[in-house]
C-alpha cells in the first residue's frame, strides 16, 4: 500500500511537536560519522528486582516451552545479571532489506541504558552487525519474536556481507512464554495487543510499525532528522515494552506458583 509523503510527514511533525518536553529518556552520548550513529541513553525504568527464587518445577507445559521457562528461572535467580534486550527496525520484511536500526537495552538497578546503532548505508551496515555480534558475546539476550524475526535477519544480512554470525549463548524469546501464558485470555498475543492489556502503554507518541520502512526511505532520501528521531523513539518503545511484559510474565508465574 503506497502512503502518501505527505500524510507521514504530518503524523511525524505532530508527534514531535508532542513530546516536547518529555522526560522519560535522556540522550548522554551521540557518536556519528560517516554513513552510521550511535547514540546512548539513560531510560528512567529500574529493574524491579525481587529477591526470591523462582521455582517452576511443578511447571506442566510441552517441552519446548518447559525449555524456555527453565531459561526464565535461570534469568530470575541470577539477579538478571548481564540481560540485554534486542530488536531492530529494517528496510522491509525481507531479510534482503538492510538492518537500519539496532538497539539493545541494558536494565540496571534503578535505571536502563539504552544503545542503538543507526546504519544509514548499506555500507556501514556491516559495522552495525559487527556491533550487534559483539554484543550477543557479551549478553544473555531477551526479545520479543527474535527466534522468527530479528536473529535470523541478522544471521541473513551477516552472510550477505561474508561476516562469521554467532548465535547468543543465552537467547530467550518471551513470545513463546506469552503465547502459553495468555492463551486463553486474549485472541492475540501480538506485542500490541499485550502492552495495552498489561502494561497499559499508549503509543500516542509512536507510529505504527507498518509506517517504519517509508520513514526509514525518508531518511534516507532527505536525511531529515526528524525521521531519525521517530524511527529511533519507535525502537526505544519496543524494547522498553519487551522488558516491562518479562516483568508481567514473572509476576504471572510468581501468583500462580
Amino acid at each position: 500500500m503506497k502512503i502518501p509523503k505527505s500524510q507521514i510527514d504530518s503524523l511525524v511533525l505532530e508527534i514531535l511537536e508532542r513530546i516536547q518536553g518529555e522526560r522519560f529518556l535522556e540522550v548522554t552520548e551521540v557518536e556519528q560519522g560517516k554513513g552510521f550513529h550511535l547514540i546512548k541513553f539513560i531510560v528512567d525504568i529500574p529493574l524491579f528486582y525481587v529477591n526470591y527464587d523462582l521455582d517452576l518445577r511443578d511447571l506442566e507445559y510441552p517441552g519446548r516451552a518447559l525449555h524456555k521457562f527453565k531459561m526464565l528461572e535461570e534469568l530470575h535467580n541470577s539477579s538478571y545479571k548481564n540481560l540485554a534486550i534486542f530488536d531492530i527496525e529494517t528496510g522491509g520484511l525481507s531479510p534482503d532489506s538492510q538492518i537500519f536500526l539496532a538497539g539493545f537495552l541494558i536494565p540496571e538497578t534503578e535505571k536502563a541504558i539504552a544503545v542503538q546503532f543507526i546504519a544509514r548505508t548499506l555500507k556501514k551496515e556491516k559495522m552495525l552487525l559487527k556491533w550487534v555480534v559483539d554484543h550477543f558475546k557479551k549478553y544473555k539476550i531477551l526479545t520479543f519474536n527474535g527466534t522468527t524475526f530479528d536473529l535470523p535477519f541478522v544471521k541473513r544480512r551477516c552472510e550477505l556481507h561474508d561476516l562469521k554470525y554467532i548465535e547468543p549463548k543465552f537467547h530467550l524469546d518471551i513470545l513463546q512464554l506469552a503465547r502459553h501464558i495468555w492463551k486463553d485470555t486474549y485472541a492475540s498475543r501480538r506485542l500490541s495487543v499485550l502492552e495495552n492489556n498489561l502494561i497499559k502503554i499508549s503509543r500516542e507518541f509512536d507510529v505504527p510499525s507498518s509506517l517504519l520502512p517509508f520513514i526509514i526511505k525518508l531518511y534516507k532520501d532527505r536525511r531529515d532528522e526528524k525521521y531519525l528521531k521517530i524511527i529511533s523513539r519507535h525502537n526505544l518503545y519496543d524494547l522498553i515494552t519487551t522488558l516491562k511484559l518479562l516483568f508481567e510474565i514473572r509476576k504471572s508465574l510468581l501468583l500462580n506458583s
